[in-house]
């Protein structure tokens, strides 16, 4: 399984309105503890559900 050296949240915008297709980056950070934790939890939920086949 890829793990990654650093968790990134990133704000996109659409370029129109309604979105579609052509996004753009508006700002992004490092994710802090907490949300790196839960990034890891709702991973481990989405792998766990996709091995069980539900």
């Amino acid at each position: 399984m890829p793990t990654a050296a650093r968790v990134l949240i990133v704000v996109l915008i659409p370029d129109q309105h309604p979105p579609g297709g052509l996004w753009h980056v508006a700002t992004a950070w490092s994710a802090h503890r907490r949300q790196r934790r839960a990034y890891a939890t709702s991973h481990e939920e989405e792998c766990h559900h996709d091995e069980s086949g539900s």
